[in-house]
């Protein structure tokens, strides 16, 4: 996935249907060896143990060495070999005459080598660090990069959180070191995001401040009388704010209001300089009961921020309209000013950038990002804003190979972001989890009760008490001591000096990682979060000593906990480049050696005529077969495949719905009627305010989403277990016709007579090599289909959590949002008139919420096949067409002096090529198996 905007299924982050020396098996995760045990020899207490024989040590500064597992090392250079030995080949072609000619069979093989020659590995992987604000994700980047402060911490610039930063290699397109590339949000996202900082003024004015000024305001005498009316005058609202105590907000929906309040006056101070700043006044317009409707303000308000906003936008770095811009800076020090002015507020009397910057990448010449990683610091998950929260779950989904979870010592079992967004996002990604500040151990919980732990430290304190006295002895001394006699004193304070800092680091050594251990195991024994790999670290550690060379300070960096870090980071790249080679190795190549064999047969073919019709007829219903079992537009594999997905979800899924609908809909106008009718001004607004999630003493427990889903909640997670279990019995259904029908395609010439044995087993080989292809490519496709429809599955059952990407929570957002929004006189009418419209009649087509859920759930699954099977059209078009066009040259030749017999010379050449050519082939491949067993 070289750029983020590249939507390609060969580089998402899908299942990979990878290929293994056994065709129809994924290959096996690559497995570190185990270092040697029984290692007797000393170390100083600063020194770690050797690596293992036949390994190399990692450079703890960042600076990439070879990889530690000299293995992995053998494989690209084998590679390499592999690749010279393409080369030489195109260059013996290219020598002939036949090559000039574009129409020739040697000039399409030719090409297909130059190409294959050209192999490259996965050019990025990306790793999206997630957690809460402040738990050090930037500082971890930087740990990462070992950059020193590339990536701005949050002390720095809190805006910076709400914006993904990439940090990237330099590429062709960005060859320059601190290259800044910058996507902008687009209108809608723009008018989104104002909305979103309105609705929260106005919240907190409507439900809190005013409630509060009112309540100051009561007369002593004033019983508080608790009036519910449907009738609605001037001084309704008033009434209502001051009478449902049981309505009230909680202390934590206080702070919640008035952070988002503050967060969006922020936002507005950054974004409208000077006298441009919109008034309380102008924000906290209210609706006037005068039509039938009301007129919608807040509509309006958006319409005139947006337009003075884009007034603003042209000082912003592209301009108004641009949609990306890119920037060299000269050196670190303009690159940091940049991304200050990007993601900053400091601009002066000029508007803030950051508010629409949807996201950020940054090339830099980091060592351990030329290996393809690519570093996505993401905006905290508990972020206010419903937008950025929305952008980053897909980011996650669409972008991400690896999810690290980051979190702090002293919180990393209680932290809910790793489930939050487990069930939020659903994807195949193997997450790793980060616990930072492992360094701080000063009274460290539960360590304080451990007996044993505490005699070993108690023995290291003795000892450096003992030290620090002798050091003020030594020190008295050498103030009465006589000039001969300091240098001795001055010595042994310096050998103190080495035992006290020795002390030192095997207490921290010790307490560290008792304490890592023990994370480890704890964390490893939670059911969300068994099977993740836990990496405790300590940027602190890591900043303070990968400067220096020395001993002390590289062991130090060892204890950081950061080498194994980057050491992981580099191993997801070689996991990549190995199912990548696979695929190379076993299927791509061999078919070009095959296709290649073929034409030097020709030289000396000498079948007859009467053969040669036989063969160009059998040869040519193999042609006609393969095109209409792959690429007919209508009765292809890949059309009948989508459609019968298509049809399955029809079946199970939407017809579910269907048989629900009448019902469905009519319970959800019940529902809604009834909270219309009878649910107070504050009970209604504080449901509203909630998302429709709210308990009372007079209502009790509701959520609203929940309820209105009710009726297809059973029959909807039925119908998803038997869509699941059809899948996955048609996933296997169409794998096993893949192999069917690329066999069934070669079947009169497996048993033809009439071939020479040479030309039919060369294309045979061919044959066989195309169906791994096909084969490998279906098999990614579904398994990306797997991943996808488990997420619109999520989105369509799981409305309880009030999930920004659940379809009912999207449906009903709108009215929440314009509810939450109004204030004074007839607001009560208004809000709960806005929550029945939509439930009734919302929607793009006024259906309602059953249809328009109806529509939701079609239109998501029918996108996603149409994304998936136009890349897996396109994919297999790729592995079909060098095979028809092998058939058609061996077709065309029938009858005629084979291409290759007129130049014998070039033919030879390229034989004794091709043998040489398999002998580097089958040793990489050797390497290769031999790392995947491991």
């Amino acid at each position: 996935m070289a750029d983020t905007a590249d939507t390609e299924m060969a580089e998402s982050p899908s299942p990979d249907g990878g290929v293994s020396s056994q065709p129809r098996s994924l290959s096996p995760m690559f497995v570190p060896k185990e270092e040697k045990k029984g290692d007797t020899k000393t170390h100083s207490a600063f020194s770690e143990p050797d690596p293992p024989a036949g390994h190399e040590p990692v450079d703890l500064k960042g600076k990439l060495t070879s990889d530690p597992k000299i293995d992995i090392e053998q494989l690209p250079a084998k590679m390499a070999g592999v690749l010279d030995e393409l080369n030489r080949l195109a260059d013996i072609m290219g020598v002939s005459e036949l090559d000039k000619n574009p129409k020739t069979e040697l000039h399409r093989l030719r090409q297909m080598v130059r190409k294959l020659g050209s192999f490259s590995y996965p050019e990025t992987r990306t790793v999206g660090l997630i957690g809460n604000t402040g738990v050090g994700k930037s500082t971890v980047v930087n740990s990462i990069l070992a950059a020193g402060n590339l990536a701005r911490s949050n002390d720095g610039a809190t805006a910076c959180t709400c914006v993904i930063v990439e940090y990237r290699a330099l590429d062709e397109q960005h060859s320059q070191n601190y290259t800044i590339e910058v996507e902008y949000m687009s209108s809608d996202e723009m008018q989104e995001l104002l909305r979103k900082h309105l609705e929260s003024v106005r919240q907190y004015h409507f439900q809190l401040e005013r409630p509060m000024k009112v309540e100051r305001e009561k007369p002593d005498d004033d019983n508080g009388t608790e009036i519910i009316e449907s009738g609605h005058d001037d001084n309704e609202d008033k009434i209502h704010e001051r009478a449902d105590d049981e309505d009230e907000l909680t202390p934590e929906e206080r702070a919640y209001l008035k952070k988002a309040n503050h967060s969006a006056h922020q936002t507005f101070d950054s974004l409208f300089k000077g006298g441009q700043k919109p008034t309380d006044k102008f924000l906290l317009q209210e609706d006037q009961p005068d039509t039938r409707d009301g007129p919608n303000t807040q509509s309006k308000i958006i319409a005139e921020l947006l337009k003075e906003v884009k007034r603003g936008l042209i000082h912003r770095p592209g301009g108004p309209d641009a949609v990306r811009y890119k920037e060299a800076a000269e050196n670190f020090q303009t690159f940091t000013a940049l991304l200050d002015r990007l993601t900053s507020d400091n601009l002066g009397e000029l508007p803030a950038i950051w508010p629409f910057i949807r996201l950020i990448r940054a090339y830099v010449d980091a060592p351990i990002l030329k290996t393809g990683l690519v570093l996505a610091d993401m905006p905290g998950m508990h972020d206010l804003n419903y937008t950025r929260q929305k952008a980053s779950e897909n980011y996650i989904r669409s972008q991400c190979h690896v999810l690290a979870y980051v979190t702090r010592m002293t919180r990393c079992q209680a932290d809910e972001t790793i489930e939050e967004m487990q069930w939020r996002v659903i994807t195949n990604m193997q997450p790793i989890l980060i616990v930072t500040r492992s360094e701080e151990i000063s009274g460290a919980g539960g360590d304080r009760g451990d007996a044993s732990q505490n005699l070993v430290t108690q023995d290291w304190d003795e000892k450096l008490k003992q030290i620090k006295k002798k050091r003020k002895t030594l020190n008295s001394l050498a103030n009465k001591a006589k000039e001969a006699e300091k240098d001795a004193i001055y010595a042994e304070l310096g050998q103190l000096g080495e035992e006290e800092d020795d002390l030192v680091y095997q207490k921290e050594r010790f307490l560290i990682s008792k304490r890592n251990q023990r994370t480890e195991v704890e964390m490893s024994i939670m059911p969300s979060r068994r099977g993740m790999k836990v990496f405790c670290v300590s940027n602190k550690l890591y900043a303070d000593n990968c400067a220096a060379d020395d001993e002390r300070s590289q062991a130090y960096i060892k204890l950081s906990g950061i080498p194994e870090l980057q050491e992981h980071c580099r191993s997801i790249l070689s996991d990549a480049q190995k199912k990548q080679a696979a695929q190379f190795l076993r299927i791509d190549f061999p078919a070009a050696v095959a296709s290649t064999k073929l034409w030097v047969f020709g030289a000396n073919d000498t079948t007859s005529k009467k053969k040669a019709a036989v063969i160009k007829d059998e040869l040519t219903l193999m042609q006609r077969k393969l095109k209409q079992t792959f690429q007919d537009e209508h009765r292809g594999l890949v059309q009948r495949s989508r459609m019968e997905l298509e049809r399955m979800f029809q079946r199970r899924i939407l017809t579910a719905i269907d048989t629900e609908s009448e019902a469905w809909q009519e319970h959800c106008e019940l529902s809604c009627s009834y909270w219309v009718r009878n649910w107070s001004h504050g009970s209604f607004t504080a449901a509203c305010r909630k998302k429709g999630k709210h308990k009372s003493a007079a209502y009790g427990e509701h959520d609203w989403n929940a309820e209105l889903f009710e009726p297809g909640n059973e029959p909807l997670t039925t119908a998803w277990n038997a869509f699941h279990e059809a899948f996955h019995q048609e996933m296997e259904r169409v794998l096993k016709e893949v192999d069917d029908l690329m066999l069934a395609s070669s079947k009169s010439l497996r048993g033809s007579r009439t071939f020479p044995d040479q030309i039919r087993e060369a294309i045979l080989k061919n044959v066989d090599l195309t169906r791994d292809k096909v084969w490998a490519c279906f098999n990614k496709a579904l398994n990306a289909v797997n991943d996808a429809y488990k997420n619109i599955q999520s989105d369509m059952i799981d409305v309880g959590a009030n999930r920004p990407t659940c379809f009912i929570a999207e449906f009903m957002l709108p009215a929440y949002q314009y509810a939450n929004g109004q204030g004074g006189s007839g607001s009560d009418k208004r809000r709960k008139k806005a929550i029945d419209d939509q439930v009734t009649s919302g929607g793009p087509g006024q259906d309602g919420l059953v249809r328009s859920y109806h529509a939701m759930a079609s239109q998501a699954f029918t996108q996603m096949l149409d994304h998936v099977y136009e890349i897996l059209g396109e994919r297999v078009n790729e592995a079909i067409d060098p095979t028809l066009q092998v058939l058609q040259t061996v077709i065309d030749a029938q009858g005629k002096a084979p291409e290759a017999s007129t130049d014998m010379m070039t033919a030879v050449k390229v034989s004794e090529q091709l043998n040489s050519i398999t002998e580097s082939l089958h040793s990489a491949t050797a390497v290769l198996l031999q790392l995947e067993q491991q």
